[in-house]
């Protein structure tokens, strides 16, 4: 059983430190501050994990080790058990990289808002989980039949009755008939996430966005929709969303190199050139005939002033060398 107030207990003990995510007067305190809320949140999610009774026993028995269980792999038990969703897994990622951004002086009232945000959603998250117990004993008293009804003798129907049978009858048969014929006349038209991209293409992002939300709550593992989306978020700079679709599609098809190269371009826009480089170079080795994969590459290795950068460019498409000796071109998906 999960215990609310036993795994968010971490989040109580540094009440101060959520308290100066408000009331900071310096960028140490604010650094400081951010440093002991990401703290407290990694105890509460790896809580989380260990008092799920339904992970992995390996699992639950590293649950608490920083050094056995390292902080992507936590968040990706935590999703696989959907312990927490996929809008705080990205949050999480996001707070994890401002965090260490802070232990380097590096630190922005952005990171403050950011830290709230992760508490506020680990409190609704975790304080609204349903009690395992009431839960169990319903699993369990339906399994022993306990809600049964003894059988009883219905009285044989009247013609009224009889009535009342055909006509639902034939209702049911009549929407059977209106529920083919939508089938078919949906069927026939362009998927949701054709539209979806249609819209996308058009600059509609609204559009695309609504359309795509209806696409993955339809088949949750559609990685175009998870694709599309994270360019969304990422044009509109929605980065902690942009993340969690796009860690989420990766783990859906990890050798798929277009997730791979737009995982690059959110890295490029988030200022880590390095990792951007390494996505870019999965997504190369993926799909080598693809021009974007190389420019992203060489654009993310000179952004971190690795030399290699000029060695790729020896070695890429003849294209590929004419577009970056002259005007770099733009980014797939905006």
């Amino acid at each position: 059983m999960i215990d609310p107030d036993r795994v968010l207990r971490p989040l109580r003990d540094e009440e101060g430190a959520i308290g100066r995510l408000a009331t900071y007067r310096s960028t140490a305190e604010l650094a400081d501050a951010v440093v002991a809320v990401r703290d407290a949140v990694d105890r509460v999610l790896r809580l989380l994990l260990r008092a799920d009774a339904g992970a992995p026993d390996d699992v639950r028995l590293i649950a608490l080790s920083t050094t056995d269980l390292p902080h992507d792999r936590l968040v990706t038990e935590l999703r696989r058990r959907e312990l927490i969703s996929l809008a705080t897994a990205g949050a999480v990622h996001e707070l994890e990289r401002a965090s260490t951004r802070a232990e380097n002086a590096d630190v922005k009232p952005a990171d403050a808002d950011l830290a709230g945000r992760v508490v506020r959603a680990l409190q609704l998250e975790v304080g609204g989980r349903p009690d395992a117990t009431v839960r169990d004993g319903a699993h369990r008293a339906v399994e022993d039949h306990a809600l049964e009804e003894p059988i009883r003798t219905v009285p044989s129907p009247s013609v009224g009755g009889r009535r009342v049978r055909l006509a639902a009858a034939t209702a049911v048969a009549l929407a059977a008939v209106i529920a083919i014929f939508v089938m078919v006349r949906t069927s026939s038209g362009p998927s949701l996430v054709e539209r979806a991209i249609a819209a996308f293409r058009s600059d509609d992002l609204t559009a695309a966005e609504a359309l795509l939300d209806q696409a993955i709550a339809a088949d949750s593992g559609d990685v175009t929709a998870m694709l599309y989306l994270g360019r969304i978020y990422r044009r509109q700079a929605r980065f902690a969303d942009a993340a969690a679709i796009l860690s989420a599609a990766e783990d859906a098809s990890p050798e798929d190199p277009d997730v791979r190269r737009e995982l690059g371009n959110l890295f490029m826009d988030l200022d880590r050139p390095e990792s951007a480089a390494r996505q870019f170079d999965l997504a190369r080795e993926l799909d080598p005939g693809n021009e974007l994969n190389w420019i992203g590459l060489i654009r993310a290795l000179r952004a971190a002033g690795d030399p290699q950068a000029e060695v790729w460019l020896e070695r890429a498409p003849a294209q590929v060398r004419a577009a970056l000796t002259t005007v770099e071109p733009p980014r797939d998906g905006g």
